[in-house]
């Protein structure tokens, strides 16, 4: 598979310049062109990182930053993140949907923004004056008065 990414100019943080150092330390160890790049040597011996180590791992980390809710958190948590993480920087939901191979919309429900994000301007266009018009007959009756009470200030 064949993912496209960007540098973004980090010495240690660029994730081309991460994926160089991995295609490195494979090629120093004389490792096979077949093998993951998840694969890594220590002392000579090779080893796999797995699923499980991830998940280890992110465990540990919401440990140590006293998250109250360790067993929700497992490797699908990237995923959530990585699609959070986009939307929160403006990305469309084609964008997600595509560089985090999403094959439906299924993406949508973890992308969970502030509740500030959601309910800015909502007061204000809630105090909106509606007209209701009654359109019955082919007649135009603005009915708003028998619908507002009138005991409420809706200017």
């Amino acid at each position: 598979m064949c993912v496209h990414q960007e540098t973004n100019g980090k010495a240690i943080y660029c994730p081309i310049r991460a994926l160089g150092r991995r295609v490195v330390h494979l090629c120093q160890q004389g490792a096979a062109k077949s093998c993951f790049l998840s694969t890594f040597y220590h002392e000579g011996k090779k080893f796999d990182v797995i699923g499980e180590d991830v998940s280890k791992g992110l465990k540990m980390a919401a440990t140590l930053l006293d998250y109250p809710e360790i067993e929700l958190i497992d490797t699908h948590s990237l995923r959530c993140g990585g699609a959070n993480a986009l939307a929160l920087s403006g990305y469309s939901d084609t964008q997600i949907q595509k560089m985090g191979r999403w094959r439906g919309a299924t993406f949508k429900e973890y992308i969970r923004e502030q509740i500030a994000c959601y309910s800015e301007g909502m007061t204000t266009k809630m105090k909106h004056n509606f007209r209701f018009v009654n359109v019955h007959g082919n007649a135009y009756h603005d009915v708003t008065s028998t619908c507002v009470l009138s005991d409420y200030d809706w200017e």
